[in-house]
């Protein structure tokens, strides 16, 4: 038998630019795909910052409105707890703050001024003309703490 000797396969080699294979030796990124990569993440952090930026924002409003409404409701009670008569000749209209209206410190140092309004209330409209302000009932207030047209609390007082 005739040994044959046989010739080894001849080795071709592939450059690839940009793509690295373990099968060539080569090892690390270069200097095109460290600039891509560099500007990805320049351009998908300028979004990111602004959402983050938003959401900060929009905690410490959550935060200050809560405040308020912890003051509106302090404040509330207060109003709650003064005696009807007192109530009544505080008394003034819808539109107009009465002197019951105060500076109330709120949970994180600031202070808000809490307005209070007193009117008479027409609760069985025996004037038939729907308006709860007009023909208003003996023994029945309707009472309006404010701090701002978002945040208020209203209820009626009876005698």
């Amino acid at each position: 038998m005739s040994q044959e000797r046989r010739k080894p396969a001849a080795t071709t080699t592939r450059h690839c630019s940009g793509l690295k294979n373990a099968a060539t030796g080569q090892r690390g990124l270069t200097y095109p795909e460290v600039l891509a990569a560099v500007f990805l993440v320049a351009v998908l952090l300028v979004p990111a910052m602004d959402a983050l930026r938003s959401s900060s924002a929009g905690a410490s409003f959550q935060e200050q409105q809560l405040h308020e409404y912890y003051a509106l409701r302090a404040m509330a009670e207060r109003i709650k707890s003064r005696p009807f008569g007192e109530l009544e000749s505080a008394a003034i209209d819808e539109t107009t703050p009465t002197t019951l209206s105060d500076t109330i410190a709120m949970g994180n140092g600031e202070t808000v001024s809490v307005d209070v309004y007193i009117a008479g209330h027409d609760a069985d409209n025996a004037d038939l003309d729907n308006n709860p302000r007009t023909g208003v009932d003996d023994g029945i207030l309707w009472v309006r703490v404010a701090i701002s047209p978002q945040q208020r609390l209203e209820w009626l007082v009876a005698q």
